[in-house]
């Protein structure tokens, strides 16, 4: 491909702060690919001077307020964008996504849809990790952790088995504050591999820091369940955390057994001015990425009106992508695992969803400084596209869903409705074979406690139940009548719950892992079936 020299004429003045460049080459801030050649195009970003703390100067919505400015020498209406992809992160960390997308031809434009801020715990946390601790911190380590430590408080009482890191911007405030705190010996759990990364560079030339664990999924719900303990010791945990970032990993772990304190260190809010024509531009790309959902409350809080924006939204991972569909986005993606690979590949199928939504079969022309290349608006990539895959990508358990649908030959012709009513005979498989291995239990263990027969046989009726709810399910599916499909299989997910609690409320029983294992594999079928029904709204939505 070639390019233009510095001293070509007449294409876009470019100005020093911002970087438009090829879709070809990785840009270091910002895509606005294929404006045209004939417009005269001046972009500017203003930073006011920050007055955070030394130690917080890497909370980057403190360092400025972004502001962007465009003006063209033709009319507004003869500049235009072949940008395909909206790229939202806080400015200067959307690179490694703009760089995978740029292997695909896409080009993007960069529209931080968020920036970072002070939380009201952010001045506690070099001394929660420090050494000296004042009267102030003593008390209010108190009341983060509901625990009454009395006048004995020292700062040894108040080290950690575990400090638990679920964002990089997490990891950014919390290695100012440690450095600030003398760089004490921490154990560090991570959420993902994304956020360990931030860790590196320090761990290469400090021993006091080791990130120990990072979990099987990059969900805080999984590393709640996962994070190791000793034995039956108590277990301390710090987790500096967003001010927005859901109860959920406290709660999982505080029901483990651990202690946490929670100390709210930063924040996210809006982004204070966005330019018209820049959201003009970011309303008419195909796809919006967004990494939290706080960048899908702030996309929300600026588009003119929801209903009448349609285009698709790729979620980094689960969390995102529920939350944008709670807030009432429907065309949304994401993948199974949180992580860049998944949440790339979820935006090359929602841009061919788009693609042949509106039957664009002409390559697109990409237009940089003056020159045009024709590329294939989707080139190859790793990601499927057959129905199954793509239906199950959008699903919470992917692999579970893959292997089944492609293990019942029917699934080949078979359109949502159909996958949706394979999926729900395997729940009926799965919960019939359950009730029949309760049963035995009832009639072939004569050495097992009454009691014990006693909660076998109420498990029992609850699985049957959980039979009948998916029956119900089926018959919905054949009528249409997805609502209560919905029900149905929500309700098919509840019931062992009720054989669990039998359990729990009988300590001396044991809740068998042969059980629990048939539990589990309800639950993930139930909420495969769930994925695929939320797909079958979307389209019926859109199409209807």
């Amino acid at each position: 491909m070639s390019q233009a020299t510095a001293g070509s004429s007449p294409h876009p003045t470019i100005m020093t702060d911002i970087i438009i460049s090829s879709c070809r080459i990785r840009c270091l801030q910002i895509y606005l690919c294929c404006f045209d050649s004939m417009a005269s195009l001046s972009l500017s970003a203003l930073y006011p001077p920050c007055s955070s703390p030394a130690f917080t100067a890497k909370i980057r919505g403190q360092s400025f307020i972004p502001s962007f400015t465009i003006r063209a020498s033709s009319s507004s209406s003869s500049s235009h964008t072949n940008a395909k992809v909206v790229v939202t992160r806080e400015r200067g960390n959307n690179v490694k996504l703009i760089s995978a997308l740029a292997k695909h031809d896409i080009c993007c434009l960069e529209f931080p849809l968020i920036e970072h801020a002070e939380g009201p715990d952010l001045n506690r946390l070099p001394s929660v990790l420090g050494e000296v601790c004042d009267e102030e911190d003593k008390f209010g380590l108190q009341a983060s952790t509901n625990l009454d430590y009395g006048n004995d408080l020292t700062c040894e009482d108040a080290k950690f088995d575990w400090v638990i890191i679920t964002s990089p911007e997490a990891g950014l405030v919390f290695l100012d504050a440690w450095r600030a705190a003398g760089s004490p010996n921490v154990k560090i759990g991570v959420v993902g591999a994304g956020t360990a990364s931030v860790f590196t560079e320090v761990m290469q030339s400090s021993n006091s820091l080791d990130v120990a664990f990072t979990p099987s999924k990059a969900t805080a719900k999984v590393l709640a369940s996962e994070l190791p303990r000793a034995g039956d010791e108590t277990c301390s945990v710090l987790y500096p955390a967003s001010v927005k970032a859901s109860s959920e990993l406290e709660e999982g772990l505080s029901s483990r057994g651990f202690e946490v304190t929670r100390l709210n260190t930063y924040t996210t809010v809006p982004v204070q001015h966005v330019d018209p024509l820049l959201l003009e531009q970011a309303l008419a790309a195909p796809v919006v990425a967004v990494a939290s959902p706080s960048a899908v409350r702030a996309w929300l809080e600026i588009i003119p009106a929801i209903e009448n924006w349609s285009n698709a939204v790729a979620c980094i991972g689960e969390t995102t992508g529920l939350a944008a569909k709670r807030l009432g986005l429907q065309n949304v993606y994401y993948p199974s695992n949180p992580g860049l690979e998944g949440w790339v590949c979820s935006i090359l199928d929602a841009l061919k969803m788009h693609d042949h939504t509106h039957k664009q079969e002409q390559p697109q022309v990409c237009r940089t400084s003056g020159k045009a290349e024709q590329i294939s608006m989707f080139p190859p990539h790793d990601c499927d596209d057959d129905l199954i895959l793509k239906t199950c990508k959008n699903t919470q358990y992917t692999d579970l869903c893959v292997s089944s649908l492609k293990s019942d030959p029917t699934s080949s012709d078979a359109d949502l409705k159909g996958l949706a009513t394979i999926m729900v005979n395997v729940g009926i498989a799965n919960a019939t074979e359950t009730y029949s291995y309760l049963s035995s239990k009832l009639t072939s263990s004569t050495g097992d406690s009454t009691l014990l027969k006693k909660v076998f046989g109420l498990c029992a009726v609850k699985y049957s139940y959980a039979t009948d709810s998916l029956k119900s399910c089926v018959q919905d599916l054949s009528q249409e009548n997805y609502d209560y499909a919905s029900m149905h299989v929500t309700a098919a997910a509840d019931y062992p719950n009720g054989c669990r609690n039998s359990f729990k409320r009988n300590p001396g029983l044991g809740y068998p892992n042969e059980l629990k294992g048939r539990e589990d594999g309800l639950k993930h079928i139930c909420a495969v079936v769930l994925g695929i029904l939320e797909q079958i709204y979307f389209t019926d939505n859109r199409h209807g």
